[in-house]
């Protein structure tokens, strides 16, 4: 018999004044009504914290910690240590749920009690339009252990999934260090770990308004977690559906930085980047992206006659 189920939800809050009433709203309308919500304020300094203080008052379940910024991962964390409930629930403070998603992640839990991990289909929203589908691979069945996760990738983000208290025990906590797909690194620590569970259909909504757009910045290296790839070197050692899998996901985003300018200004910074292209296992990656990580110039070549060149014709 497994632990019964109620919830901490965490939802990390750094100036979204605007939005966060919406999240709150999203939570207290849940159809399964055991759980707490630790709202970690990660030192707003727009009016996030009076938004949130008037909750506090009209539902006991909610509670406010305030703290100096460090960051998603620091907030997170901190929600983790302060959590009373047995499954941790995480929840961006600019994203919604829908009424049903704690109801169906203990489907979830109760159909597949000994997985590490659950999460459910989301979808991407902007304003008031949800559109597109999720990003997952996996097939369209009611529910779906992923019992080898890396034949189907991202199945789940930082909205969507509840996680064993005791898994961040044996994996320990997000990686501080990292403020840009730290989430992902999150989810593969425990998925080299635990078994994860999948529900097909979407219950989550991934608000992309504009400030909540991280792509339209060129991101830090040191904050992002392909900066990190060396600490997963034993895994892709030994597993390697696991190399397949984590090679392809970051090869791809070294583009953004050895396109950046810093590529050719910084020495220390180059080395950096050449250092984690190099680790790469080749025979898992497709020439197209070999050329553009390894023959940069033929690659650009190859795009200015098939985007300006052909099409002009």
């Amino acid at each position: 018999m497994h632990t019964p189920i109620s919830y901490s939800i965490v939802i990390p809050m750094y100036n979204k004044a605007n939005v966060v009433m919406d999240t709150i709203n999203s939570v207290r309308e849940q159809t399964f009504k055991d759980f707490e919500c630790i709202i970690v304020d990660d030192g707003s300094t727009d009016d996030s914290v009076l938004v949130v203080e008037k909750y506090l008052r009209e539902d006991a379940r909610f509670r406010l910690i305030k703290k100096h910024n460090g960051g998603v991962s620091s907030a997170r964390n901190e929600g983790i240590r302060q959590a009373k409930k047995p499954y941790i629930a995480f929840l961006d403070a600019d994203d919604l749920w829908n009424k049903y998603y704690l109801e169906v992640m203990s489907f979830l839990i109760d159909t597949l009690p000994n997985n590490g991990i659950y999460g459910c289909g989301w979808r991407h929203s902007y304003g008031s339009f949800v559109g597109g589908g999720n990003f997952c691979k996996v097939c369209r069945n009611f529910c779906v252990q992923n019992v080898n996760y890396w034949k189907h990738p991202f199945a789940y983000t930082s909205s969507s999934v509840v996680i064993d208290k005791r898994v961040f025990k044996k994996v320990g906590c997000f990686d501080e260090r990292i403020s840009i797909g730290e989430d992902i690194d999150m989810w593969y620590r425990i998925l080299l770990s635990y078994k994860g569970a999948y529900y097909s259909e979407c219950l989550v909504y991934y608000r992309q308004d504009g400030e909540n757009r991280l792509s339209d910045t060129a991101p830090c290296w040191n904050k992002h977690f392909v900066c990190y790839f060396d600490k997963w070197a034993k895994d892709r050692s030994v597993n390697a559906d696991f190399r397949y899998f984590i090679d392809n996901v970051v090869a791809p985003r070294l583009f953004i930085f050895q396109e950046d300018y810093r590529f050719l200004k910084d020495i220390t910074f180059r080395n950096q980047v050449k250092k984690v292209r190099k680790s790469l296992d080749k025979t898992n990656i497709s020439i197209k992206t070999i050329i553009r990580l390894y023959l940069p110039r033929m690659f650009h070549i190859y795009w200015l006659f098939k985007h300006r060149i052909v099409h002009s014709l």
